[in-house]
C-alpha cells in the first residue's frame, strides 16, 4: 500500500515537472517570466524544495507569491523571501537587476497526505512599467 501511494506521488509530481517544463520552454522567449520547478517524486512527511527560475529581462521590479496545498508547510525562503502563514511565501524586491535569478524555498508534506493530485499556485509582478500580477 505505500509503494502505491509513492508510485502515485511520482506520477503526480512527474506531470507537474512536464508542465513545468513547457513552461520553461516559453520562457526562452526572454519575457519577464517565472517558472516553477519541483522535484520528480516525493513521499508523506518528506520535505522538498521548490525553485522559482525567474527571467527579468526587462523587468526591474520582483514581486512573487507562491502558494502551495492546504496543510502543507513552507519554510526557508531563500535571499529576501518571507514565510507570509504556513502555505504562502512572497518576495518583493523593487530594485531588481534585468537578468535570470533562482528563488528556493522548501515545503514539508503532511506524513497524513493522501496520493493525489495537488495544485501549487500563484502570482507574480516583474516590471513596474506594466504592474499587474500574472499566474506562475
Amino acid at each position: 500500500m505505500k509503494m502505491l501511494k509513492s508510485i502515485k506521488m511520482v506520477g503526480i509530481l512527474s506531470l507537474v515537472c512536464l508542465v513545468t517544463l513547457s513552461m520553461i520552454s516559453a520562457a526562452a522567449a526572454a519575457d519577464p517570466n517565472v517558472c516553477r520547478d519541483l522535484p520528480v517524486s516525493a513521499n508523506p512527511g518528506d520535505t522538498i524544495t521548490v525553485k522559482l527560475d525567474i527571467t527579468l529581462d526587462g523587468a526591474n521590479k520582483t514581486v512573487i507569491e507562491d502558494n502551495v496545498p492546504a496543510g502543507w508547510v513552507v519554510s526557508n525562503p531563500s535571499g529576501s523571501g518571507s514565510v507570509v502563514d504556513a502555505n504562502t511565501v512572497s518576495w518583493i524586491d523593487i530594485n531588481a537587476a534585468p537578468g535570470v535569478a533562482q528563488f528556493t524555498y522548501d515545503v514539508t508534506i503532511p506524513g497524513s497526505a493522501a496520493p493525489g493530485t495537488y495544485t501549487f499556485d500563484g502570482e507574480f509582478d516583474l516590471s513596474t512599467e506594466a504592474p499587474g500580477m500574472a499566474p506562475i
